[in-house]
């Protein structure tokens, strides 16, 4: 929904950006926990795609590092 905002409404797409990089998740402390945390930061990845009209590659092991390198690639 966020990204459908901010595609619709430029003057959101701060705001939109802003609430999604804050939506990526933690990574997960243990292997059970890993799949659902992964699948939501893809999702929250795809979501920026969206909004911002940016192209940036998702890394293969997602970590703390990992996520640190994604919000500041945005």
């Amino acid at each position: 929904a966020i990204a459908a905002i901010a595609k619709r409404e430029k003057g959101a797409r701060g705001a939109a950006k802003g609430a999604l990089l804050a939506a990526y998740p933690p990574p997960a402390k243990d292997a059970a926990e890993a799949r659902g945390t992964e699948a939501l930061a893809k999702r929250v990845h795809a979501a920026l795609e969206a909004a911002t009209g940016k192209k940036v590659d998702f890394p293969k092991d997602y970590d703390e590092k990992a996520r640190d390198r994604l919000r500041k690639a945005w």
